[in-house]
């Protein structure tokens, strides 16, 4: 099969689809997806390589604090979009859409599969979804970063609910990159930023699935995996780039939990408790975020590879 079709016309590989494994944090995208993917090569004959779809993990040195891959499977499988960014640097989800679109087409030109794998609902969108972004204006930008310096977080979201309330509804009032993009747009466009968001329609042929996890189930393995975190080394990671870490690098959950920690605010009690909260909170917007996608295929973890297999092998030639 890999052989005919790389032996065809160019224009016939959109025959290899894209496959996203997203959805919440802590539900067992990446290793669904290694599994998947060893599924395929040994089942199927069809190789893969991932494109990383989580914006924390762009960050070179952001490793536990982001559940990273480990250095033996980031050794085992080809990843793309993966430690890209030194953490003083900026993520840009326009950057990011040229750049794994780039590592989609090169990847499918090699007559390989890109599995894209993450929960940044954005940056997944961007990936996958004919969306284009609206222009930037740095001193219009600028000029809400000084009214957020000036006047503080309350205000600046305030001034969104004011100027956009469709948006305020669906953007944490903490994230504040978000808040000034939004009112950047607004300024720049004259319209909504919320109306500009992605229209959920895909680029090119894609099967997009998530793991269904209830929130109790989801809240233990959140608690689980805060603590073999901690374990693993998360306060020293922390403690290790605090002074050069970036804006946007410091906004990954835990960063600023373990810099209170390691300032004698809270104790390592508390330190589990509000990550663990942090990251629950985090996966509850998601999910909210995934949900209103109709074209996600959600998949019990029980029978999750069986499920994708099945739905592969019915809808693409490929996989038979």
């Amino acid at each position: 099969m890999l052989s005919q079709i790389r032996e065809s016309n160019l224009s016939r590989l959109i025959l290899y689809p894209i496959i996203a494994i997203i959805g919440a944090t802590a539900t067992g995208k990446t290793n669904l997806a290694f599994r998947l993917a060893d599924f395929l090569k040994s089942e199927k004959g069809l190789e893969s390589e991932f494109i990383n779809a989580d914006a924390f993990s762009l960050y070179k040195d952001l490793n536990i604090i982001t559940a990273k891959p480990n250095a033996e499977e980031q050794k085992k499988y080809v990843f793309h979009q993966l430690n890209v960014l030194e953490v003083f640097e900026e993520a840009n989800v326009s950057v990011y859409q040229r750049e794994a679109r780039k590592s989609i087409t090169e990847i499918q030109n090699r007559g390989k599969l890109p599995i894209l794998v993450g929960g940044s609902g954005l940056y997944i969108n961007a990936a996958l979804d004919n969306f284009e972004f609206p222009g930037t204006d740095p001193e219009i930008r600028n000029k809400y970063y000084s009214l957020l310096d000036e006047k503080g977080e309350d205000f600046i979201y305030n001034l969104l609910q004011e100027k956009d309330p469709e948006s305020a509804k669906v953007i944490d009032k903490n994230n504040t990159r978000r808040i000034v993009r939004a009112l950047e747009v607004i300024e720049l466009t004259g319209k909504s930023f919320q109306a500009q968001l992605p229209n959920l329609e895909y680029f090119m042929p894609t099967f997009s699935f998530a793991i269904k996890m209830d929130l109790q189930t989801l809240e233990k393995a959140i608690s689980i995996r805060t603590r073999q975190m901690l374990g693993e080394g998360l306060i020293e990671e922390v403690e290790a780039l605090r002074d050069k870490a970036g804006v946007t690098a410091q906004k990954a959950i835990g960063f600023k939990q373990v810099c209170s920690f390691l300032d004698n605010e809270i104790s390592s009690e508390e330190l589990e408790a509000q990550i663990s909260l942090a990251t629950f909170q985090l996966a509850k917007r998601q999910l909210k975020w995934f949900k209103r996608d109709n074209r996600i295929n959600w998949t019990d973890s029980k029978t999750d590879l069986e499920q994708i297999v099945h739905l592969l092998s019915t809808n693409c030639k490929l996989f038979n």
